[in-house]
């Protein structure tokens, strides 16, 4: 499995580049060009939106929303509902490839959420899989602390011959989660319940990105052999010809 962190991207690294990008890599890996990819990063404000959020009639109302407390709408790889990026969390993207994906979606997302929760319960949290009742963009599959807060969502999207599993882990800030969120899912009509909005540090002060990040890394390295690899020209090249797909407008 290759390990490829993309925070110094030489002036890449923006929202609507961080979808292209993992994009680029579900193709690249469907088409036999990578091989198996986990790539970790810090994401810039970013208010990812499902296409269900795209047809709704609101939308732009959302997007106004979105802008108004800067952060930047894109249209997300994977599906659910609205989700929020920002400084205080991780993004993952697992890209697996796979001859027959849609055997293997259930299989795929007990894997990840297992490998959060590990990495999580590692660092000295009570993390378990899970949904909250009322939570934001709900899933089965989503990481809770203590049965009550909501830091980890998850979703995931198929190409002929590769899956990419993605999601956020939010580490901090749950107060700038939760404020995007309250303007965003009012605009979509979606109920919902703030209170499940929660961070690693609400929990624990003085958790890191990088007390996560090593936890993940530490997790993955003792089920599989990794190599560090760093984002190809190539990739680069499909990411921007991809870029307007991903360009909420």
């Amino acid at each position: 499995m290759d390990i490829l962190e993309t925070n110094n991207l030489n002036g890449l690294q923006e929202p609507v580049m961080d979808t292209a990008i993992s994009s680029a890599i579900l193709k690249q890996v469907s088409d036999g060009i990578l091989g198996e990819t986990f790539r970790i990063y810090t994401p810039k404000r970013t208010l990812a939106l499902a296409p269900r959020d795209i047809r709704d009639p609101n939308y732009q109302k959302a997007l106004k929303s979105a802008v108004a407390k800067n952060f930047v709408p894109v249209k997300r790889l994977t599906g659910g509902r609205a989700a929020v990026f920002h400084e205080g969390t991780i993004g993952f993207a697992w890209t697996i490839p796979d001859s027959n994906p849609r055997f293997n979606v259930e299989m795929r997302f007990k894997s990840i959420s297992y490998l959060v929760k590990k990495s999580l319960c590692d660092l000295g949290f009570d993390a378990r899989i899970g949904e909250v009742k009322g939570e934001y963009c709900s899933g089965k599959y989503s990481v809770n602390l203590n049965g009550n807060i909501k830091v980890m969502g998850v979703g995931q999207k198929l190409a002929t011959r590769a899956s990419h599993i993605g999601g956020v882990i939010v580490v901090k800030n749950s107060r700038l989660t939760q404020s995007i969120l309250i303007d965003v899912y009012k605009d979509l009509e979606i109920d919902w319940d703030p209170q499940t909005v929660g961070s690693l540090d609400d929990v624990k002060v003085g958790i890191g990105i990088n007390d996560v990040r090593n936890s993940i890394i530490n997790c993955l390295k003792s089920t599989n052999d990794l190599n560090y690899s760093t984002l190809t020209e190539k990739t680069i090249v499909l990411a921007k010809q991809l870029y307007r797909e991903h360009k909420s407008i």
